[in-house]
């Protein structure tokens, strides 16, 4: 009798550390879960997702230029994790408006129908930019990015093709500032 309760538990045990042993299905990408979306929440969801990688990997490399210098190769490998990071938020965010269009402020609340804004703005290539500014220009006119978020990234391209700031006219109005830089730019959108 005893045998036979040894044996019982053996194959219990067995069989238990069979099925642990399956291993974890790892979590879909980005891009799987926005080919999912349902709801505005799950929008929100994915968006607070993107920004927090998009964050917390600024933050190794800023206390990594703190710790070791710009000039180190542990920066210039935090900051070529950045690009690829960056590359994949920008898939993820050119999905999910190829599926959604921009993130309403008022379904996803106004931070977070910035987060599409944030990323555009903060990618290191300029014709990426340019290619988001129609999109960025109907957030805007829509309401779900703030006139000055346009004129932020407005600003960011003009610096880098004219090479000089665009300066502050203060006594211009941001509308007339973003008409002044569009035509500059040639934009015609």
């Amino acid at each position: 009798m005893n045998f036979r309760i040894v044996c019982t538990f053996i194959t219990m045990l067995l069989i238990g550390l069979l099925i642990s042993c399956q291993p974890n299905k790892p979590e879909p990408s980005l891009i799987e879960q926005i080919d999912k979306i349902q709801t505005s929440n799950d929008v929100k969801t994915i968006l607070e997702k993107i920004h927090k990688t998009h964050r917390d990997t600024r933050s190794i490399s800023a206390e990594i230029e703190k710790k070791s210098g710009k000039s180190s190769q542990e920066f210039r490998d935090a900051e070529n994790e950045i690009f690829a990071k960056d590359a994949k938020n920008l898939e993820a965010i050119d999905a999910l408006i190829q599926k959604k269009g921009y993130p309403k402020a008022s379904e996803v609340g106004i931070q977070t129908a910035m987060i599409p804004w944030i990323i555009i703005r903060n990618h290191f290539h300029i014709p990426t930019k340019e290619k988001h500014l129609p999109i960025l220009k109907q957030a805007w006119q829509e309401g779900n990015i703030s006139e000055n978020e346009y004129l932020y990234i407005l600003q960011d391209i003009y610096k880098s093709k004219k090479k000089i700031e665009f300066g502050s006219l203060d006594s211009l109005s941001n509308q007339d500032k973003i008409r002044i830089i569009s035509d500059s730019l040639k934009y015609t959108f």
